[in-house]
């Protein structure tokens, strides 16, 4: 079917196009809202600004397709292929795109806000200033490497996504639901987890400079080796938290929670934890050199073997704290 029967038929009400082959065919600009195209072979078509919404694309084929400012807003993609399409700024706005195949996609600026994502693959996709606030990204156990640089997932739930090695430097994550989520060795450099939910969460190694956890939830987080050199965790709760080897030089941990959190041989060097509660933290062998613990709550904190030689500890709490000599403050 070419283009023009194919615009008089939907024109005329027709609507049903159902496993139609319109392959590599320009349909720039076309109306076809509300359009059954359900297994349609649409790969290498131009379908730039056109108007699909509501439209079913169930199982479609768009591979490499151009979807540029297209709508999309309430289609259905389900299992859609979506792999080297382009949809830089199309509004994909409450779509369905759960099982859709976007690996390599591009998403530059796309509109993803309350789109059901769960289970896609975006394996290498670029969503370089992607909207993504509401969205769904409950992911189960994949392992893809999506470029998320400087996308918005303000308030997004991405509960259990792995996002494991993943570039996610200055991505917005406040407010975002990522407990169990793993995020092990990902560049999050720059990104600013605000208000963001990481209960439980595995960020083994991951690179975090800058990063910010203003107020984050991080109970039972795995952050063993992570590099948070300059990271602000002001108000963050990190009750329970594995931190051993982690690099917190010039970290803003002020009136943070760090009870019970696991601290072996980190660095602290000159980091600010004035007013931070750390009762019962475990600091064996950390590195503490002009550390501010000012106002600190250290009871029964455990330094033994630690470097603190030059820490701040005015006015900190130590009852029952073991000092690094192994001795126990009464």
């Amino acid at each position: 079917m070419d283009v023009e029967e194919l615009r008089r038929r939907y024109q005329a009400g027709y609507t049903n196009f159902k496993g139609i082959n319109l392959s590599g065919l320009d349909l720039h600009g076309i109306d076809l809202i509300g359009a059954n195209l359900q297994h349609a072979d649409l790969h290498g078509a131009n379908l730039t600004f056109a108007y699909l919404s509501r439209a079913n694309l169930t199982g479609a084929n768009l591979t490499g397709a151009n979807l540029r400012g297209i709508n999309l807003s309430q289609a259905n993609l389900s299992q859609a292929a979506l792999a080297d399409a382009d949809l830089h700024g199309a509004l994909l706005q409450k779509a369905d795109l759960r099982s859709a195949d976007m690996t390599l996609a591009n998403l530059l600026d796309a509109n993803l806000i309350e789109a059901d994502l769960r289970n896609i693959n975006l394996g290498g996709a670029n969503l370089t200033g992607a909207s993504l606030q509401g969205a769904n990204l409950r992911f189960e156990r994949r392992n893809y490497v999506a470029n998320l640089r400087s996308a918005l997932l303000h308030n997004a739930n991405l509960a259990g996504v792995d996002l494991s090695g993943a570039d996610l430097v200055q991505v917005d994550f406040s407010g975002a639901n990522l407990r169990y989520s793993v995020l092990r060795q990902a560049d999050l450099s720059a990104a600013n987890f605000t208000d963001a939910i990481l209960e439980k969460a595995i960020l083994t190694e991951a690179r975090l400079w800058h990063t910010n956890f203003s107020c984050a939830s991080l109970i039972d987080a795995r952050l063993e080796r992570t590099d948070l050199t300059e990271a602000i965790l002001t108000g963050a709760n990190l009750t329970g938290a594995a931190l051993t080897e982690a690099k917190l030089e010039h970290a803003d941990l002020t009136k943070a929670n760090l009870f019970r959190a696991r601290l072996h041989q980190a660095n602290l060097s000159r980091s600010n934890l004035q007013e931070a509660n750390l009762k019962e933290a475990s600091l064996v062998e950390a590195y503490l050199a002009k550390t501010n613990l000012s106002r600190a709550n250290l009871t029964e904190a455990n330094f033994s073997k630690a470097e603190m030689s030059t820490a701040n500890l005015l006015g900190a709490t130590m009852t029952g704290t073991t000092m690094p000599d192994g001795k126990v403050r009464s």
